[in-house]
């Protein structure tokens, strides 16, 4: 019995004894492999990838941190030692950094924990309209609220909140020609863009506990007015502040907060007309990553969209007094923002969904078809019709691009048909847009060309990052994750890349404002306005 307990004890000693020796390079070879298998082919959303690359190397560090406690041939004491400082490093590492930005791909950037957030330097409103160096106060007197400053840019994503100018007159030769900066200043985070009506610039920020909608001055960046709220939405991926861009009409602004607050203001000066708790008012949860859809006018009425869960899809309001008209059914809601489109001859607000693209009734937001739109991550990029019956849509992640159909039969009732689907194109935030027969839009980062027809890619190349995208006239203007502004030719036969132009210094998810002659362009922390010269288009 002796023998077989020694004998047992024999045969255990050599692997561990061979453990103790190579465990480590075993470890680490796994752990090199793993890596190359993860990125040895595409998995068609680059987010994952990164996750699992992370989560490799967390799980080979606690594994080589036990090997090395464990099974080292290290004296005892001194492998306490040195687990003892190697714990304190990592404790050190985590005391001292914090992760203060993520990038469109999930990639952290860190920052010491000491240093403050960047909103926190900035002056308050206050403060700065009355400051000697920049003489703020009463910028807006006598200033028209129409005005001929620059064409409008009122909405986002433009006009007909489809990324698309189509009739321009400026001077794309920016390396003879390059854009002039008339004013650049530090602005409060938010991901929403620049709405334009004359001589006003009217944008969303975030400044310490204050929500603010702030009106700037076209052409010379001062602030004309801005209006508060005690609300503050933050989040580690997503960023702090809101997400929505103003829409300006008649004289007045409507936003909507990332906590769901509905404001009607006056466009001249700031003051409040009306104001609405959308979620409060529904009984509905925030969205994980707060409110980000634009108001959408329609006729007499502003509809926005719901809260998190079953709550209801649209909510529309009386522009006049914000009471509200009607309420659609629950649905799961995405990131996008509702649209007005004529399909099949019909008057609907198109809206992206969690598992659905949707078409409301804006008379009374009755459901007037659903197509199905199934994916596991939230979905951004705006649904776009190519043609009377024909919708585009795409999402990030891995889903890919569809198009469908829209058809109405005898009797009134629509029904959809897919034309095709692939993963020839998957936007993650960018929108698309539509150049003759095809559309352009960034495929995890990188632009991809796409006949509409069948759906085929015709070319793929070069990398922007996670920015977006505005048609102005025959010209592409991309602007990069990086904050560089690439002005690009559409043309299916490949890339035409024509100039590019760093613009703004950081993470850039917002949208660009293009109010000819002025190109106006934001991130978390500073605006820039160009004046860009007149030209063929």
């Amino acid at each position: 019995m002796a023998f077989g307990r020694h004998g047992i004890k024999s045969m255990l000693k050599q692997p561990i004894k061979l453990l103790a020796r190579f465990g480590s390079l075993l470890i680490f070879s796994l752990t090199g492999i793993a890596v190359l298998i993860t990125w040895a082919y595409s998995w068609g959303d680059h987010q994952q990838q990164y996750i699992a690359t992370a989560t490799i190397l967390i799980i080979s560090a606690a594994l080589a941190f036990t090997h090395f406690l464990l099974f080292s041939n290290r004296p005892l004491k001194r492998r306490l030692y040195m687990s003892i400082a190697a714990l304190l490093v990592v404790g050190a590492i985590c005391g001292l950094f914090r992760i203060a930005e993520v990038s469109g791909d999930l990639v952290p950037r860190l920052a010491f924990r000491w240093q403050s957030p960047h909103e926190e330097s900035l002056p308050s409103i206050e403060s700065t309209e009355t400051s000697a160096e920049t003489s703020l106060a009463g910028d807006g007197e006598g200033l028209p609220v129409t005005g001929t400053a620059s064409a409008d840019y009122p909405q986002f994503l433009g006009p007909n909140r489809d990324a698309v100018i189509p009739k321009v007159s400026i001077d794309w030769d920016w390396e003879n020609h390059p854009p002039e900066e008339i004013w650049r200043r530090k602005v409060g985070p938010a991901w929403s863009s620049f709405a334009v009506s004359g001589y006003r610039a009217v944008t969303q920020e975030q400044r310490g506990s204050l929500e603010l909608v702030v009106c700037y001055r076209l052409d010379t960046g001062h602030i004309i007015w801005s209006h508060s709220d005690s609300v503050r939405f933050e989040n580690v991926l997503g960023g702090i502040g809101p997400r929505a861009t103003p829409t300006i009409s008649g004289g007045r602004v409507y936003t909507m907060g990332a906590t769901g607050i509905l404001n009607c203001l006056e466009l001249a000066d700031g003051r409040e007309i009306w104001s609405v708790e959308v979620l409060k008012g529904s009984s509905c949860p925030n969205q994980e990553w707060g409110k980000s859809s634009s108001p959408l006018l329609a006729g007499e009425l502003v509809v926005v969209t719901g809260g998190g869960g079953k709550c209801p899809g649209l909510l529309a309001y009386d522009r006049k007094n914000g009471e509200e008209t009607w309420r659609s059914a629950p649905s799961e809601l995405g990131y996008s923002s509702p649209a007005l489109a004529t399909i099949s001859g019909t008057p609907q607000i198109l809206l992206l969904n969690y598992n659905t693209v949707t078409a409301n009734d804006p008379s009374n937001g009755g459901v007037l078809w659903s197509h199905p739109w199934p994916g596991g991550n939230p979905k951004v990029t705006q649904p776009v019709p190519v043609s009377e019956d024909r919708i585009l849509v795409s999402s990030g992640y891995g889903v890919g691009a569809e198009l469908f159909e829209v058809q109405r039969d005898e009797r009134g009732a629509f029904t959809t048909n897919s034309i095709w689907k692939n993963r020839n194109l998957k936007s993650k935030f960018a929108n698309i847009v539509i150049h003759e027969e095809n559309a352009y839009g960034l495929d995890d980062g990188i632009m991809v060309c796409i006949n509409l027809q069948t759906g085929k890619r015709r070319w793929k190349g070069g990398r922007y990052g996670h920015g977006q995208l505005l048609l102005a006239g025959n010209i592409l203007l991309v602007m990069a994750e990086s904050g560089e502004m690439a002005l690009v030719r559409p043309d299916p036969g490949g890339l035409r890349e024509l100039s590019r132009v760093r613009m703004i210094e950081g993470k850039s998810w917002n949208h660009p404002a293009l109010a000819p002659p002025y190109l106006l362009v934001r991130n978390a922390r500073e605006a820039a306005c160009y004046k860009l010269q007149s030209g063929g288009g």
